[in-house]
C-alpha cells in the first residue's frame, strides 16, 4: 500500500527531464522550458526522462549514451522529432508528434507505476581511461601528479599568465553542458577557475546530411523576393527574445527565462508595458554579472556583419538600410556604446522592441526583395560563424563564470552556423 501511494505521488509530480538537442530539436526544447507538465533539469543525475529532440549527428551519439547512463533508476528515453531508428535506442518511447510532451508525461507515469521497465545502461561498465597497473602502486598515476589515477585526469604544471608555475587542468566541456549552446564543445586549459586556453571542437551539426531548416527560411526568401515586413520583423523579435531567454537561464534566472519565452512564442500578443517590465527584470537580474564583461571595441567589429553584437558596441551597420521598404517606415539602426555582455543583451531587447514597432507600422508593406538583415546580422541567416572566432579570441584569460556569460551574450546557434557554412560550400 505504501509503495502504491508513493507511486501515485511520484506520478503526479512535474516530470524531471534532461533534453539533448539534435537537428531541428530547438523548438521542442524551448517548449519544455515553459510547459508546466515538465521541468528541465541541469544534470542527468536529477532526471527520470531523457528526451532526444531532433536528429542527432553521429558524433553526438556517444555523449548522449554517456548522459543516459548517468541517470538514476528508474529512467526511460523519449525520441521526439527524430529520424533515428528507435531500435538503436533500446526501449525508447517514440513521442507523439502532435503532443510530444504528453507522451513524455504518460511514459513517466508508466515508469513510476512499474508498467514501463527502467532502461539498463547503454555503455559497458569500463573506466574512461586504462589505469590499472600504471604507476608504482597500480593506481594509474606517477607520484603525486600526472597520469590518470583511476581513469581520471590530474592537473599538470604549466606557466600561468602571471609568470608562475601553477596547476593546469585540461578538460572538455560540452557538447550538452547546460551553460553552453547545444553542440558546443570546448577543450579548456584551466588554472583554477581561469580559462588559460580554449579550443573549439568541430561543429557536430555539419555531419547531418541536410541540417533541419529552421524558421530562417523567411529571411532566405527575402533575399530573392519581396516578403511582408510584418512577418520578417515578428520573426526577428521572437528569435531575439528567445536568445535573451537562453542567456538569463544560464545565469539561473529561470522565471525570467520563462517569461521571455512566453513572449517569444507570441511576440505581438502583449503591450509595451510588458516589454518594459521585462527590461527592468533583465537589468536587475544580470547587471552585476554582465556589466563590464568582455567589452568588444567597435573597430574590431566594423564590417563584421554581426548585427546586434556589433551595434551593441556602437557600429551603425544594418542591411535594412539598403531596403526601400524599410526606409519608407523611417527605419534607422539602434546602437549602444559599451559593448559588454549587459549591452549585448539590452541591444537584443532594444531590437526586439523595434522589430515589433516596425511590424505594427508596416501594414501590408513588403521588402524590396534585395537584402534583409538576418536575426544576428548576416543576411539570410541566424547565428554567424564569425561569432565562434570571438569565443576563441576573448575567452582565454576570463574566469569561467565570465566566459559563460560572454558566450551566452553572443547568441551562438551551431545549427544555424552549420546551415550558413553549408550554403557557402553549395
Amino acid at each position: 500500500m505504501a509503495v502504491s501511494l508513493l507511486s501515485r505521488l511520484a506520478a503526479s509530480t512535474t516530470v524531471p527531464v534532461f533534453a539533448v538537442t539534435g537537428g531541428g530539436g530547438c523548438p521542442l526544447v524551448s517548449s519544455l522550458r515553459t510547459d508546466p507538465r515538465a521541468r528541465l533539469v541541469a544534470s542527468p543525475r536529477h532526471a527520470a526522462v531523457l528526451v532526444i529532440a531532433g536528429t542527432l549527428p553521429p558524433r553526438l551519439v556517444g555523449p548522449v549514451q554517456s548522459i543516459h547512463d548517468q541517470m538514476p533508476h528508474p529512467r526511460f528515453t523519449a525520441l521526439a522529432g527524430t529520424q533515428e531508428d528507435p531500435t538503436n535506442w533500446g526501449k525508447a518511447v517514440v513521442a507523439d508528434s502532435s503532443d510530444p510532451i504528453q507522451s513524455v508525461v504518460d511514459g513517466f507515469r508508466a515508469l513510476v507505476a512499474g508498467r514501463h521497465a527502467s532502461e539498463p545502461d547503454w555503455l559497458p561498465d569500463s573506466p574512461p581511461a586504462e589505469w590499472r597497473g600504471v604507476g608504482p602502486f597500480g593506481q594509474g598515476g606517477e607520484g603525486m601528479m600526472g597520469g590518470k589515477p583511476f581513469g581520471r585526469p590530474m592537473a599538470e604544471m604549466a606557466p600561468d599568465r602571471d609568470g608562475l608555475m601553477l596547476d593546469a587542468l585540461n578538460v572538455g566541456v560540452g557538447p550538452f553542458h547546460p551553460a553552453l549552446p547545444p553542440g558546443l564543445e570546448l577543450r579548456l586549459e584551466l588554472h583554477g577557475d581561469v580559462v588559460a586556453d580554449v579550443g573549439l571542437q568541430p561543429n557536430p551539426y555539419l555531419e547531418l546530411g541536410k541540417p533541419a531548416e529552421k524558421s530562417y527560411a523567411l529571411f532566405e526568401q527575402a533575399q530573392r523576393e519581396a516578403v511582408p515586413i510584418a512577418r520578417v520583423e515578428t520573426l526577428r523579435a521572437a528569435h531575439l527574445l528567445g536568445t535573451i531567454a537562453s542567456a538569463v537561464e544560464v545565469a539561473g534566472l529561470e522565471s525570467l527565462g520563462r517569461r521571455l519565452r512566453t513572449r517569444a512564442a507570441d511576440p505581438s500578443g502583449g503591450d509595451q508595458r510588458g516589454l518594459s517590465r521585462l527590461r527592468r527584470a533583465l537589468i536587475a537580474g544580470v547587471r552585476w554579472s554582465a556589466r563590464g564583461v568582455v567589452r568588444l571595441p567597435a573597430e574590431e567589429l566594423q564590417g563584421s556583419g554581426l548585427g546586434p553584437t556589433a551595434r551593441a558596441s556602437g557600429v551603425e551597420e544594418d542591411a535594412r538600410l539598403d531596403d526601400a521598404g524599410y526606409l519608407r517606415l523611417g527605419f534607422a539602426p539602434i546602437t549602444r556604446s559599451s559593448g559588454d555582455c549587459l549591452d549585448r543583451l539590452l541591444q537584443m531587447l532594444d531590437e526586439a522592441e523595434q522589430a515589433l514597432e516596425l511590424a505594427s507600422k508596416a501594414g501590408t508593406g513588403s521588402t524590396s526583395g534585395n537584402v534583409v538583415e538576418g536575426v544576428h546580422g548576416v543576411p539570410g541567416s541566424g547565428s554567424s560563424p564569425a561569432l565562434l572566432s570571438l569565443i576563441e579570441e576573448h575567452v582565454p584569460g576570463l574566469e569561467w563564470s565570465d566566459a559563460v556569460s560572454f558566450i551566452a551574450s553572443l547568441g551562438v546557434d551551431l545549427q544555424d552556423i552549420a546551415l550558413a557554412e553549408r550554403r557557402v560550400v553549395e
